[in-house]
């Protein structure tokens, strides 16, 4: 399957070259970049960020039908429980219930 970057103009693209080439120096005491060991190790971005500031916040990243070595469903129903499944690795990573 493949991804397409569609909506993410110029500056977003600026910004995430810049925190990559920040490396573990963009990660600070507020913010937390995580990979959860179920699911495949994405190259360039992490699956869930927390932030944490007057208020926390989870990003969790788009999810395709991949297990964790990073092999795609065979089918639309193993590609859907493995976004769920995904999902919920990306929530409970953080604290969270599904």
């Amino acid at each position: 399957m493949q991804r397409n970057l569609v909506l993410v103009g110029p500056p977003m693209l600026a910004l995430g070259a810049t925190m990559m080439m920040l490396g573990s120096a963009a990660q600070t005491a507020n913010v937390r970049y995580s990979n959860p060991p179920t699911m495949p190790k994405p190259a360039g971005y992490s699956h869930v960020v927390e932030v944490n500031g007057p208020g926390r916040t989870i990003y969790i990243a788009g999810q395709l039908g991949y297990d964790s070595a990073g092999k795609q469903g065979a089918d639309f129903r193993e590609q859907a429980t493995l976004v769920y499944e995904n999902l919920k690795a990306a929530v409970e990573s953080v604290g969270g219930k599904i």
